[in-house]
């Protein structure tokens, strides 16, 4: 393999993976490979470092077919352009029924297709290809929504067995090290697009931003690695305290202590309820309003004993014992 230069991107790539310990030697890592010029970065770049990390490297494409004869120029791309680099390929497509409304739809179809597939493949690791300005970019779209330490997070390093080695790169050096390379990728249109609030984000609201600050994404993501140590710590605690006060877990329902919870210091206690609502597979829509509503139900203990919330999820007390439990459409129990 060719030496990576020091101040290279490549070398900036291998550093943060070892620093990390996003990758173990003998791994198999399979890339997202949309297509697009973050993705096909950082396939060349484990491409040129698969010999040194010493791991098997292959690609995975999802096909949404939102965007007609483009999303099959895409899956033509991919399929040509790891045929040309003797790459792996597994494609998957959406089936017929499975409906897109949003780009959180189609999130939820492309991760839902990936983690199943890691199933199948026991061992290996999905590489997907965000950058640093992606971070901001969350970062700001949370803020903007409305967020707590979790979400000043972002988007997080790795997760399960998904790996994020190029949020160390900013988009611009993805960008010239792809024109240096003289490596053609394929262009998203809809990233384009002043109807996606993203879009917005990183296309005028980011800009005037760098007006003021011309380094604000190493700012913001500098603010979202210190939030992501601070929300570690607490994390770690959250999880020690659920030890104590958890009496119960089956599928699709946790019961809890209610007297242990109450003796837990209230600033924890939302967070308490955030990991249990996600270990019930809930990841949004949940807020911190709906959290003060149930901890304020639980400590006064008169009156209301349940509390439906999103996603068919309901808070009971029921002797002493919360009970948070997902029920099926149209079954929310009245006490």
């Amino acid at each position: 393999m060719p030496k990576v230069l020091q101040k290279s991107l490549p070398y900036k790539v291998e550093k943060y993976i070892l620093e990390n310990g996003l990758i173990e030697r003998g791994d198999h890592i399979f890339v997202a490979l949309s297509g697009g010029a973050d993705s096909v970065c950082l396939a060349e770049i484990l491409g040129g470092l698969r010999e040194k990390l010493s791991i098997k490297l292959s690609a995975i494409h999802y096909n949404h077919k939102l965007r007609g004869e483009e999303s099959e120029c895409d899956e033509k791309f991919v399929i040509k352009y790891c045929k040309d680099r003797n790459i792996e390929l597994r494609v998957g497509k959406k089936r017929a029924g499975e409906k897109i409304k949003s780009e959180e739809d189609a999130r939820k179809l492309r991760y839902a297709f990936f983690e199943k597939f890691l199933e199948m493949e026991r061992g290996s690791k999905v590489a997907l290809a965000h950058q640093k300005n992606d971070l901001v970019e969350t970062l700001l779209l949370n803020l903007v929504r409305g967020t707590g330490l979790r979400g000043l997070r972002s988007i997080p390093l790795s997760r399960k067995f998904f790996i994020r080695p190029l949020l160390c790169a900013r988009r611009a050096e993805v960008e010239e090290y792809l024109a240096e390379q003289n490596i053609s990728c394929q262009t998203d249109k809809s990233n384009f697009l002043p109807v996606y609030t993203r879009n917005v984000i990183r296309h005028k609201i980011l800009p005037e931003l760098q007006k003021i600050n011309p380094r604000v994404v190493e700012a913001l993501s500098g603010l979202a690695e210190r939030a992501d140590a601070d929300y570690g710590i607490i994390e770690a605690v959250t999880l020690e305290a659920l030890k104590k006060i958890k009496v119960g877990k089956t599928s699709g329902k946790v019961i809890l202590d209610q007297k242990k919870y109450l003796k837990i210091d209230q600033k924890l206690r939302p967070y308490l309820l955030s990991r249990v609502v996600r270990d019930l597979g809930i990841e949004k829509d949940i807020t911190s309003t709906h959290f003060r509503a149930v901890d304020d139900m639980i400590a006064r203990n008169i009156g209301k004993k349940s509390l439906p919330l999103p996603h068919s999820l309901q808070v009971k007390l029921i002797g002493g014992k919360i009970i948070l439990s997902i029920l099926s459409k149209g079954k929310y129990e009245r006490q």
